[in-house]
């Protein structure tokens, strides 16, 4: 059965999750995390029904749910071109290994997450 309200907060669920990495990655890989998102704010969402949580607007799962798993996937889709052309730096570090970059962009995604949770 078709749900207005689900049609929607699953659109904006795809934007909350492609929203971390949408300059460094490439258009079919948005596409992928956004239907990730969608699916995952359908299961938080039945998750916190089924536990009793009120959530009148579904904010939890909608941006603490979509927010981590689009910071999360930016770590799988993001291409070092695209890395450079934003950020504006490599995505190696000093001495050479890859990845301290989008490991510090994860950690702090996450604990923004995490803390606007909080609040």
């Amino acid at each position: 059965r078709w749900d207005v309200m689900q049609l929607c907060n699953g659109v904006l669920c795809g934007l909350v999750a492609v929203t971390p990495g949408c300059g460094v990655i490439d258009p079919w890989a948005g596409m992928l995390v956004a239907v990730f998102g969608a699916a995952l704010f359908l299961g938080c969402d039945a998750l916190m029904l089924k536990m009793q949580l009120d959530d009148v607007v579904a904010a939890v799962p909608m941006h603490l749910g979509c927010g981590i798993l689009g910071t999360l996937f930016v770590g799988l889709f993001a291409r070092e071109e695209y890395i450079k052309d934003f950020y504006g730096v490599s995505p190696e570090g000093e001495d050479g290994t890859k990845g301290d970059i989008l490991e510090i962009c994860h950690h702090i995604g996450a604990l923004s997450c995490r803390a606007a949770r909080a609040l």
